[in-house]
C-alpha cells in the first residue's frame, strides 16, 4: 500500500528530538565551562553534575514508559519537549551546582522519554519494507545534532546554544503535534477505536491481540518475549564489549598525539570528526538495513571489529613483552577510526531497531523501557567509571583487546544461528516467528 507523505513526516518529525538528545549529551562540556565562571567547581562537583543525568534517564524511562503505555506514543513524545526546555531554561539561568544538577535530572527525563517512545512509535507506524531504515534515522538525525551542537557550542556564544535548542524543540512540537497520528497498536491495546482506523486496527494487530488475550490464561508460557529479552541482552552484553570505552580514550590520546606534534587540531575538532565517521556508519546501515537483513549488518559490524581489533591487540603484545618497540599512532588513529564507522553499520542501531520491533504488545513499553535504561546507565559508568578498572582487573590492557576481538566472533557466530531475521516481516510475522 506505501506510506503516506503524512506518515514519513510524522516519524522525520519524531526523529528529529534525538537532535534535542544530542543537544543534551553535548551540553555537559560547554555548561560547565559557562559554570566556573561564575562560582568555584570542583572536580567532585563536576562528577556530581555528570552522575544526574542517568539517574534522571532511569527516572524518565519510567515516567514517560508509564506515560506511553497510559496517554500514547504521540503525546508522550510532545510531553519530553516540556522537560528539555525545562532543562534548556534551567541550565541558561543556572548559577550554582546544585540548580545545574537538577537541570540535568530532568534533562535526562527527556531522553529517557524519547527513547523509550521514539522506537516504539516508529515500529509501530512504519511498513516493513523501510521499517529499519527509518528507525535508523534516529542514529542519523542524533549524530547531525551532535555536529551541529558540538559546532554550535565551540564556535558560536553559549545564549545561541539555548536559542537554538529551544527553537529545535518548538519547531518540533508544533510539527509533530499537527501531522503526527496515534499509533493503531496503542488503541488496540486500550481497546480504543479512532476515526476510521478501526479496520487498521484490527488487521494490524490481530495477532497482537491475540497475544494480550492468551497471556491471562494460566497456562500460557511466554516464550516470545522470553526470546526477545534474550535476544536484547546478547546484543547490549556485545555492545559493551566491543571496545566502545577504548575508544573514547583513544579519542584523546589522538588528541594528545596531535598536541604533541604541534598540529593545530582542537578536541571540538577531533570529536566533530568523529561524529562524521559514526554518521557515515548510520548511513551505511540505512542503506542496507531493509535490504541485507539485520542479521547482515550485525554480522559484518562484528566481523569488520575483530579484524581492526587483531593487530591493534597483536601490537600492544609485543609492546608488553619486548622494550624499545616504536610506536605507530596511525595504527590507533586507523582503529578509531574503522571502530566509529563499523559500531553504527550494525551493533549500535540494530539495537534501536529491534526495540521498535522484537517485544509482544503485552510488554513492550515495560522491556523498552528496562533496556533503554540498562543501555544509558551501564554506558554512563562503564566510560566513566567502570573500564579503567575493568582493564586493571584484566590485568593489562592486552587481554582487554583479545577479550574484545574474541567476543565479536563469538558474538558473530551466536547472531548468525541464534538471532531471528525480521528483513521484511511485520510485527505479527515478527511474534510467530518467536513463539516457534
Amino acid at each position: 500500500m506505501g506510506m503516506t507523505a503524512r506518515e514519513i513526516g510524522a516519524i522525520l518529525a519524531g526523529c528529529s528530538l534525538m537532535i534535542l538528545v544530542a543537544s543534551i549529551d553535548n551540553w555537559f562540556t560547554f555548561g560547565v565551562k559557562r559554570l566556573m565562571k561564575v562560582t568555584f567547581v570542583e572536580e567532585y562537583n563536576m562528577r556530581i553534575i555528570a552522575t544526574c543525568m542517568p539517574i534522571g534517564t532511569l527516572v524518565g524511562t519510567v515516567i514517560f514508559g508509564l506515560s506511553c503505555e497510559l496517554t500514547g506514543r504521540k503525546i508522550t513524545l510532545l510531553a519530553t519537549t516540556v522537560t528539555y526546555v525545562t532543562s534548556i531554561v534551567i541550565f541558561h539561568l543556572a548559577k550554582s551546582v546544585a540548580v545545574v544538577s537538577i537541570g540535568q535530572v530532568i534533562a535526562g527525563l527527556s531522553v529517557g522519554g524519547v527513547l523509550v517512545a521514539l522506537p516504539i512509535y516508529i515500529g509501530e507506524t512504519s511498513e516493513e519494507s523501510c521499517r529499519g531504515l527509518l528507525i535508523t534515522l534516529m542514529g542519523i538525525f542524533y549524530y547531525i545534532g551532535s555536529i551541529v551542537f558540538r559546532m554550535i557550542g565551540a564556535y558560536a556564544a553559549y545564549t545561541a546554544y539555548t536559542a537554538a535548542s529551544i527553537t529545535f524543540a518548538v519547531c518540533f512540537a508544533v510539527l509533530f503535534l499537527f501531522v503526527a497520528r496515534e499509533s493503531p497498536f496503542y488503541y488496540t491495546k486500550r481497546h480504543k477505536t479512532h476515526l476510521d482506523e478501526s479496520e487498521e486496527v484490527d488487521k494490524l494487530t490481530q495477532i497482537e491481540l491475540k497475544y494480550v488475550q492468551e497471556s491471562k490464561t494460566p497456562n500460557y508460557l511466554p516464550t516470545g518475549w522470553i526470546k526477545s529479552i534474550l535476544i536484547m541482552l546478547l546484543l547490549t552484553v556485545l555492545y559493551n564489549l566491543s571496545g566502545v570505552y577504548l575508544v573514547h580514550y583513544l579519542v584523546f590520546y589522538i588528541y594528545e598525539y596531535f598536541k604533541n606534534e604541534d598540529v593545530d587540531l582542537q578536541i571540538d575538532t577531533i570529536l566533530i570528526i568523529s561524529f562524521l565517521l559514526q554518521l557515515l556508519g548510520c548511513i551505511i546501515c540505512a542503506l542496507l538495513i531493509d535490504r541485507l537483513g539485520r542479521k547482515f549488518c550485525l554480522m559484518a559490524s562484528m566481523i569488520g571489529l575483530a579484524l581492526f581489533l587483531a593487530p591493534v591487540a597483536i601490537f600492544s603484545a609485543v609492546t608488553e613483552h619486548y622494550n624499545y618497540v616504536v610506536p605507530i599512532p596511525a595504527l590507533n588513529i586507523t582503529f578509531v577510526i574503522a571502530h566509529l564507522v563499523l559500531l553504527n553499520v550494525g551493533l549500535a542501531p540494530v539495537q534501536h531497531i529491534f526495540l521498535g520491533e522484537l517485544f509482544s504488545l503485552k510488554v513492550k513499553t515495560a522491556a523498552v523501557a528496562v533496556f533503554v535504561s540498562m543501555q544509558r546507565v551501564s554506558g554512563f559508568f562503564m566510560q566513566f567509571y567502570l573500564y579503567p578498572e575493568f582493564v586493571q582487573a584484566l590485568g593489562s590492557s592486552t587481554v582487554s583487546l583479545f577479550l574484545f576481538m574474541g567476543s565479536m566472533i563469538v558474538g558473530s557466530v551466536a547472531v548468525y544461528f541464534v538471532l531471528i531475521e525480521t528483513k521484511q516481516k511485520s510485527l505479527e510475522e515478527i511474534q510467530v516467528a518467536l513463539r516457534k
